[in-house]
């Protein structure tokens, strides 16, 4: 009984260790988002990112009136990919990304994948809390390679 107390305690204090760290991660003028582009079909790639588990729990979806997650609407919040001639790119929440190692990025919420153009640069707007309106923002340009997959740094934009 006495191990099963110890090994709560320690549990509650990981928790709580995760949840202030992140809470300390998402607070900072930049933040990590790992993507990347590739599965090539003409000029069109797709892009994977990363939506880590703690981040849907910061701010998550609202609820329809059937209890219904809204998710579409909480993706098409939080992150934002348009490209110079101002086209947004649609992201749909998947549970599976092939051009992303798993053991690279743990234990994912989910990912969201869409559709970008070879040759293209876009502005990639992430925005972990609508409440506290920080936005952070990348520029990329998709190669015909692809983009490899990285933990990018994404720089807070000022006056957001």
């Amino acid at each position: 009984m006495k191990g099963l107390v110890t090994l709560l305690v320690i549990s509650l204090i990981l928790v709580w260790a995760g949840y202030y760290f992140m809470g300390n991660e998402m607070s900072r003028e930049e933040q990590m988002v790992a993507f990347a582009c590739g599965n090539s079909k003409g000029d069109v790639q797709e892009i994977q990112v990363v939506v880590p588990i703690a981040f849907p729990k910061r701010e998550p979806p609202r609820m329809s009136e059937n209890n219904v997650l809204l998710w579409d609407e909480w993706v098409e919040e939080h992150w934002i990919i348009i490209s110079t001639d101002g086209e947004r790119v649609p992201l749909r929440r998947k549970f599976a990304a092939n051009l992303i190692p798993e053991a690279k990025v743990g234990s994912p919420d989910c990912y969201l994948i869409g559709q970008v153009r070879t040759g293209v640069e876009y502005t990639f707007d992430f925005i972990p809390s609508l409440a506290e309106q920080k936005r952070f923002r990348r520029m990329f340009k998709v190669d015909p390679a692809g983009v490899p997959f990285g933990r990018l740094r994404f720089e807070m934009v000022q006056g957001s």
